[in-house]
């Protein structure tokens, strides 16, 4: 197998790093209960009405302007506690939670209305601070960042920052931690005097007081994922982690054992070593076996344990891998048991005695908002997990699950949150917050009602779970147990509501549809027990307004005339369901104005046109 230089050096060097010898005071949370998390974070609010947007790249972050900008002038947007977001969803909620250098009006853009909405208009009327970072042309950052040398693990991240948080004075590359609040930043900093408030970033205060960020945990480098050991990662700028492991792991508490077989033979990863050693034998001028012996004196003890005996077989700058019986062993491993302070992630050893304050490393550089951005739309690494070579390009941290006693990071894969859970609605769900607004801005249209009528329960009677699958919107259908095996992600596993509850929003869902109006249901579901996401019925119920992307002829028929004929074209792909990436010209998040002011246009025409249903059902 042939590989590049650079792929074989950074696979090596990724895992290879020094324990650091100092360590941070940091808080360990079990969240089971949302409020115990809140409250140790200094946000001391109880659960009430949580908004959660969702992945769909560039077009996600459209909608969600244009949602916001109906939201805000409305009551709702006050008594809103809580902002979940995964992927695309992320590109938006970032900036809107923690800006403080325009207003919510400056950054959500004017209110537009769709009979003014000429094609001349579209293309000068500008979007609001936020749809501004879309026209960003967003190959030429990430060239212009690997010209800089730019690590290929931090590619993304990068580049998401740059395009979506620099202008906002929010990209501070490895610079600043992240905090919920100024209360947080105190009690981290009496706790560690290296730090003072300069270090970190803070939420703004006048946006929700809870926010996280939905990503996945992955398999540590060399490694593979798959349904036994996949699990979710949350990034709040208070905590990260995993409180709740996986469903199939073997469960003591809320952590368990999870185990990852080897992505690549032995004798690939003996290549990969033996270049690191002569690269850095030549570098420091040393001999081949004076490099293998400082390589395994920086070795941590589960690195030892993993790698140790094929370092050792590796004779010289030339021997070839000959032992047949030479092989990587499964890695076993701990995952979940609580959220640690988002500060202190990525450190590689960890000492717990109990929850609360504990010591953990420092970490190299610190978790910085640009790096949760980036990881929670991160969907190429569920493709690239089993391709080794690729896994330079994932983002990864040292991750350790939180059990009693010293815990070893691994350097895991972190991706996008979508690829495990695509609405941000479950983490809501499971924190606490019982009235939700969920924005779910999908590239699905609902079946049309002269294929199948979808009021009519008989049908559902004859019908597989795939084909009910497919008539209505994957990122819903999961959550009400239909779901089927992705090449990009795991679904199965995120069932909250009962199965035919999922009957009659998708009956609402294509009525409305039918009729031109714009998909805004609200209704209660019974929530179930789910052991991946910690969910139990003892909770009877949640309260959920959707808000879908879906066309909507009554706003298209208020449309001028030229603006209608231009739907559809070269100008609007496939709209209302613009592509998630690569819209324009192969740039990877770019979008015209044009295209911005429409879709956001139409999503501020739903919300406003149901405000006062949304406002009645969430009783406010």
């Amino acid at each position: 197998m042939t590989k590049s230089p650079l792929v074989l050096l950074a696979l090596a060097v990724a895992f290879c790093q020094a324990a650091s010898e100092t360590v941070f005071k940091a808080n360990v949370v079990e969240n089971l209960n949302q409020s115990s998390e809140l409250l140790s974070a200094a946000v001391n609010v109880e659960p009430s009405i949580g908004i959660s947007v969702s992945g769909g790249g560039s077009r996600s972050m459209i909608c969600a302007i244009g949602g916001f900008r109906a939201l805000q002038n409305s009551s709702i947007v006050d008594e809103v506690d809580f902002l979940s977001s995964v992927s695309g969803g992320s590109w938006f909620s970032s900036i809107y939670m923690f800006a403080t250098k325009y207003d919510a009006d400056t950054l959500l853009g004017d209110e537009i209305y769709p009979e003014e909405l000429t094609l001349s208009f579209l293309s000068s009327q500008e979007p609001g601070k936020i749809g501004d970072t879309l026209e960003t042309k967003s190959n030429e950052v990430a060239l212009k960042l690997i010209a800089e040398g730019t690590p290929l693990n931090k590619l993304w991240q990068y580049s998401i920052a740059e395009i979506f948080l620099s202008p906002f004075d929010l990209n501070d590359k490895d610079q600043k931690y992240m905090a919920a609040n100024e209360n947080q930043v105190s009690a981290i900093t009496s706790l560690n005097p290296s730090l003072d408030s300069n270090d970190f970033l803070v939420q703004n205060p006048e946006r929700p007081a809870y926010f996280t960020m939905g990503g996945t945990l992955e398999a540590p480098l060399l490694y593979q994922s798959d349904e036994s050991n996949i699990a979710y990662f949350k990034m709040s700028p208070s905590y990260v982690g995993n409180p709740y492991g996986n469903t199939n792991s073997t469960a003591t508490s809320t952590a368990g054992q999870v185990s990852y077989a080897p992505a690549w033979s032995a004798c690939d990863l003996y290549e990969v070593i033996q270049n690191w050693i002569n690269s850095w034998s030549l570098k420091q001028k040393i001999k081949f076996k004076a490099a293998k012996e400082m390589l395994k004196a920086i070795l941590s003890d589960k690195e030892k344990e993993l790698f140790g005996d094929l370092i050792d077989s590796i004779e010289n700058e030339t021997s070839a891998c000959s032992n047949s019986s030479l092989v990587l062993p499964v890695l076993t491993t701990t995952i979940g048991g609580g959220l640690l302070e988002a500060f202190a992630l990525g450190g590689q050893k960890v000492s717990v005695d109990t929850y609360g304050i504990n010591n953990v490393t420092t970490p190299d550089s610190p978790f910085t908002l640009g790096e949760a951005v980036g990881i929670s739309s991160a969907a190429f690494v569920s493709q690239f997990n089993p391709y080794t070579p690729l896994q330079v390009l994932n983002p990864r941290e040292n991750y350790f699950g939180i059990v009693e006693g010293e815990q070893e990071g691994l350097q895991h894969q972190l991706g996008d949150g979508g690829n495990l859970e695509n609405t941000g609605l479950v983490t809501l769900i499971r924190d606490g917050v019982r009235k939700a607004i969920s924005f779910v801005n999908t590239r699905e249209a609902i079946v049309n009602v002269s294929t199948v009528d979808l009021c009519d329960e008989s049908v559902y009677e004859k019908a597989s779970d795939e084909e009910i699958y497919e008539w209505g919107i994957d990122q819903i259908a999961n959550l009400f147990g239909y779901s089927k095996e992705l090449s990009s992600g795991w679904y199965m596993y995120n069932q909250i509501f009962r199965k035919e509850q999922y009957h009659d929003f998708l009956c609402k869902a294509q009525t409305l549809a039918s009729e031109g109006k714009p998909v805004v249901i609200a209704d209660s579901y019974e929530i179930i027990d789910n052991s991946f996401w910690g969910t139990t019925s003892s909770v009877i119920k949640a309260d959920i307004v959707w808000i879908v992307n879906q066309k909507c002829t009554d706003f298209e028929s208020l449309l001028p005339s030229e603006t209608q004929q231009a739907l559809n074209t070269s100008d609007f792909p496939d709209y209302p369901y613009y592509p998630t990436m690569l819209t324009n010209d192969n740039q990877v998040t770019t979008m015209t104005k044009s295209q911005i002011n429409l879709l956001a246009a139409q999503t501020q025409y739903a919300v406003s046109q149901n405000i006062e249903y949304i406002t009645n059902f969430l009783g406010l």
